[in-house]
């Protein structure tokens, strides 16, 4: 820069006044205006490059502190997101879960109610899946066949009918369950003790409330 190039020139020629009219001549040159202006100058100059320099590292800290923070705020609402998905999650799982429990008491609870209900029935009542697989029979139905409830489940109940009626009714029974149908027959059946019993099978579809068949009741 110009001003440097001054100095240094200005320099120079001290050093040369120095070398040929001694220090005395050099110390009067310096206290002059013009060694004065040129020393005011670079002092300045020195200054404004002092504050720039200090600007910049003013900036550089500002933007390093934005920068930092910036993250340490990205990190927090990261960590904040995952613990409230977390949370959610688990509130949700939480929710299943009583969800679940409560139906599945309420499903015991009318379970219970059912077979409550069944057993103090004067009539024989059994349930069937929508493949006519027996999987439930109440007291009256079991002293009817003479049968015990898990000698009845399945087609465990089809031992008691009749020999000369057994096809005919197994088809029957079989053909209308898988159908979803009513079913309605009269046949024998025959105890242990040798005994002919007529009985009069009766039955109907579970309707789901979407209309689907989920079993039959008889």
């Amino acid at each position: 820069p110009p001003l440097i190039t001054r100095k240094l020139d200005y320099m120079a020629s001290l050093i040369t006044l120095r070398r040929t009219a001694g220090l005395p001549a050099a110390l009067e040159q310096v206290q002059t205006n013009t060694g004065k202006q040129l020393m005011d100058q670079i002092q300045h100059t020195i200054h404004e490059m002092h504050n720039k320099e200090n600007d910049l590292l003013h900036q550089r800290e500002t933007q390093a502190a934005a920068s930092a923070h910036r993250t340490r705020q990205t990190i927090i609402f990261s960590s904040l997101f995952a613990v409230l998905i977390v949370s959610g999650a688990l509130w949700l799982v939480r929710r299943e879960i009583t969800a679940r429990e409560k139906a599945d008491h309420q499903l015991r609870m009318s379970e219970e109610r059912f077979r409550a209900l069944a057993d103090s029935s004067p009539i024989g009542i059994f349930l069937t899946d929508t493949n006519g697989q027996c999987l439930y029979t109440n007291r009256r139905w079991q002293q009817i066949y003479d049968l015990t409830f898990a000698e009845s489940l399945n087609e465990g109940w089809g031992q008691t009918i009749h020999p000369e009626d057994q096809a005919a009714v197994l088809a029957t029974w079989h053909t209308d369950a898988q159908a979803g149908r009513e079913y309605a027959q009269e046949f024998r059946i025959l105890t242990r003790q040798g005994e002919v019993r007529w009985v009069q099978g009766r039955s109907k579809p579970i309707l789901a409330e979407n209309g689907i068949v989920t079993g039959h009741v008889g």
